[in-house]
């Protein structure tokens, strides 16, 4: 089995907290609030119109600027709201566009998308500065802050392994050089080589931590854990199969019994996998 597949089957845990994404979802409650108070307000205000000499109509409202378009639809709006300004940008449907506000806690940017969630929001509170994106559902994913003089990096997943938060580097080729990944079982950095295929698993499961080191086929060459029983040592030929083990090394016999060798041992393997010298 390749470690990629192992990793497949991995359930990923999510374990980074989210004390700072609550100062994130203020500001975007705060964005997508004037967005609904600009609505009302430039709705009902008074209209005053003016015909200019091209035939442009500029319309002005009472503590507010609405721009619209040739059908009189609203467009854009630059308000003066309870808690400060606002300029509102919307789409052709009216729902998905921008919201820019200068609220007493601090100023904000919002994109909102096309069935008006929010999905990126920018802001600068006086606790904490930071760039947080959303998914469809309006769910955190990514959340970059500074909360004071701490720089953070939170990335969030859903249940199944494909969805856990990874953090990749790519190479100028677009190779993936690097990743990180928060499973279930725990962290695991994966690193690879100037072609973009694994060749080193660095992760801590259920049972402890340990190192993989795979060939250009993907198979898995060399293994070094630590388990309840002690570390061992791995090596394997280019199918995959032992061929030395150095350590507490625990094995199955025919008849399914679990045999654990100490950490002192050493067990040569041949390619039927099966012990042809080993000591003590």
């Amino acid at each position: 089995m390749t470690t990629e597949e192992r990793l497949a089957k991995v359930e990923r845990e999510l374990a980074a907290t989210r004390r700072w994404s609550r100062w994130m979802l203020v500001g975007l409650a705060l964005g997508l609030g004037a967005l609904a108070l600009v609505w009302t307000s430039a709705a009902s205000a008074p209209r005053a119109e003016a015909q200019g000499a091209a035939g442009r109509r500029t319309v002005l409202r009472a503590n507010a600027f609405v721009l619209e378009n040739e059908n009189g639809k609203m467009r854009a709006v630059l308000d003066m709201l309870a808690d400060g300004p606002a300029l509102v940008l919307l789409d052709e449907n009216g729902k998905g566009g921008v919201v820019l506000t200068a609220a007493k806690g601090g100023p904000s940017l919002n994109l909102l998308d096309e069935n008006g969630q929010g999905r990126v929001l920018l802001a600068a509170k006086k606790e904490v500065v930071g760039l947080n994106l959303l998914d469809e559902n309006g769910k955190d994913r990514v959340v970059l802050s500074a909360i004071k003089k701490e720089p953070v990096l939170d990335l969030f997943g859903e249940t199944g392994d494909e969805d856990a938060p990874m953090l990749v580097l790519t190479g100028e080729n677009g190779k993936t050089l690097a990743g990180l990944v928060a499973l279930k079982n725990g962290p695991t950095l994966v690193l690879g080589g100037e072609n973009g295929k694994m060749c080193a698993v660095l992760g801590v499961g259920k049972d402890g931590p340990s190192l993989i080191l795979t060939d250009d086929n993907g198979k898995d060459r060399a293994l070094l854990s630590l388990e309840k029983n002690g570390p061992m040592l791995g090596l394997l030929d280019e199918a995959g199969h032992p061929r030395v083990m150095l350590g507490a090394a625990s094995l199955k016999t025919p008849d399914g019994k679990i045999i654990t060798h100490p950490e002192s041992s050493l067990l040569l393997f041949g390619a039927d996998e099966k012990v042809i010298w080993s000591a003590p």
